[in-house]
């Protein structure tokens, strides 16, 4: 029985080739990513990043040898010859210029978007891991008549909150203020949340004063972290200062921690009241 075996059983054949060989590219990448998990070395970071050329070899690969596998499965499985005719040189160029660009794009883009989203997940889960190793923090900040300075400290603790690679959450007490206190600090934990929404905040409000001991007392029965952070409502903390010193703990095995307190006249900025290490 003779056909005429054109280039378009090839197309039909190069589908699941082509699936074959993608599928094969990015299990290789995945299984490779594996081994390289925490490497550093340039040299085996330079082989790793040379993954991304795998997906366009084996389109090359598919490409210029696929055709001649074709024709070689056609004839000894389903025994058919190829006609001595030729086709049409219109079509013959119509039908290989469609093969190539869809062999490069199927293997070597897709294969290439196989790889950056491997990738991509492979950050995002090592991010993920970092986070899960640091204990959530709750700062406990106890505030009387401070409406002049409770809102740059809240700010202070999201900017800290951002550095930080764990949860945290920002629990004002209001311990019965005669001013705008527990307004101003609602005020500031909305305006921070829209910029850091992970960040939870809320403010608690006493309706006598009943010293510092109790607020400190009210706001760490509130608090959901295992680790308590007392925070003045007239300071403000530098943005590294939380990494720093859970850092120092973690490393040293302490149960409690403290920085140095740099005074400040309550003016500027540039010389800020804070607590860092």
């Amino acid at each position: 029985m003779k056909i005429c075996l054109s280039d378009l059983i090839f197309m039909r054949f190069s589908e699941l080739i082509n699936i074959c060989c993608l599928y094969f590219g990015f299990i290789m990448k995945r299984h490779s990513a594996r081994l390289g998990e925490g490497i550093g070395s340039p040299m085996r970071l330079k082989a790793f990043h040379l993954l991304f050329f795998t997906p366009f070899i084996l389109a090359y690969v598919s490409w210029l040898y696929f055709p001649a596998f074709a024709q070689e499965f056609i004839t000894s499985i389903f025994h058919y010859q190829a006609s001595p005719k030729e086709a049409s040189w219109l079509l013959c160029g119509i039908i290989r210029f469609f093969y190539t660009w869809y062999t490069f794009l199927a293997i070597g883009v897709a294969g290439v978007w196989a790889v950056a989203a491997t990738l991509a997940r492979r950050e995002f889960e090592k991010k993920e891991r970092k986070r899960l190793r640091y204990p959530m923090v709750s700062f406990i900040v106890p505030a009387y008549n401070e409406e002049k300075n409770v809102s740059r400290c809240i700010k202070s603790l999201y900017k800290c909150a951002e550095k930080y690679d764990g949860l945290c959450e920002i629990i004002v007490v209001d311990d019965g203020s005669s001013d705008y206190t527990y307004e101003i600090a609602w005020a500031a934990i909305a305006v921070n949340r829209r910029r850091l929404p992970r960040v939870r905040g809320r403010v608690i409000r006493h309706s006598a004063n009943l010293g510092k001991i109790e607020a400190i007392k009210t706001g760490v029965n509130k608090a959901l972290g295992s680790l308590v952070a007392v925070v003045d409502a007239d300071s403000w903390w530098m943005p590294d200062t939380l990494t720093t010193l859970v850092d120092y703990m973690l490393s040293n095995g302490k149960k409690a921690v403290t920085g140095y307190v740099h005074p400040s006249d309550g003016d500027s900025e540039l010389n800020p009241y804070v607590v860092s290490t």
